[in-house]
């Protein structure tokens, strides 16, 4: 039998060649949404503490998460008591303000999650949003669920390819606002960087923080 000689062909390693793109930070971003503040209007005559006002108080409730949820309890309340032109939220208020929201929330018109975050009932993913023009949309760190905070995070992340981290916390911070980064923002967006890390979402990368997949973080599970 009459062997063949055959020649191998090996094919040169290709280079491969990653490019990163650089952001403009200066412009929200795409992804991101202008924040809507609900200023629902008193439809009642009667106080906030009034067992007459009631049903008033969970219009405004389902009102106010529908436009601004997820959003924290205690930021709704604000909202109220603005409608009704009430001070401060003292016990009788508070009382009246959880009674209302414990029937809404029974008849599930609004989720509420261990973080004491309302949400639309059929929301999965928040939208991530920048304040507007209104003092009102500038919420403090403890007032954004964590999932927007993080899914903010992520998105720069996975806009820039890699990023270092502190230029990441900083670009999150100025897109909501928050002009210095104290000691309770800080830890806020350190806890938000862990919690991609330990998803497995993000892994570092060197200096650099690198998005895994294109993943979307959704609602936290009740």
């Amino acid at each position: 039998m009459r062997g063949e000689n055959h020649k191998s062909r090996r094919n040169p390693a290709t280079k491969i060649e990653v490019q990163y793109e650089e952001l403009d930070f200066e412009q929200p971003p795409g992804w991101a949404q202008e924040y809507v503040v609900c200023k629902p209007r008193a439809r009642s005559f009667y106080s906030m503490t009034d067992p007459a006002a009631r049903r008033y108080l969970e219009e405004g409730i389902e009102q106010i998460v529908a436009v601004e949820g997820p959003i924290h309890i205690d930021l709704a309340l604000r909202r109220l008591r603005t409608a009704w032109g009430a001070g401060r939220a003292g016990n009788q208020i508070r009382s009246s303000f959880e009674s209302a929201l414990l029937a809404v929330s029974d008849r599930g018109a609004v989720k509420l999650d261990r973080y004491r975050f309302l949400w639309p009932p059929q929301m999965g993913t928040p939208p991530v949003r920048y304040p507007s023009g209104d003092p009102e949309s500038i919420r403090r760190i403890e007032f954004v669920a964590r999932e927007e905070l993080d899914l903010a995070l992520l998105r720069f992340i996975q806009d820039a390819r890699r990023i270092e981290e502190d230029d990441l916390t900083f670009s999150v911070a100025r897109l909501f606002g928050w002009h210095r980064r104290g000691p309770e923002i800080s830890q806020g967006l350190d806890d938000s960087v862990r919690r991609l890390l330990d998803s497995g979402k993000v892994r570092r990368d060197g200096g650099y923080l690198v998005a895994v997949d294109d993943e979307p973080i959704s609602q936290v599970s009740q």
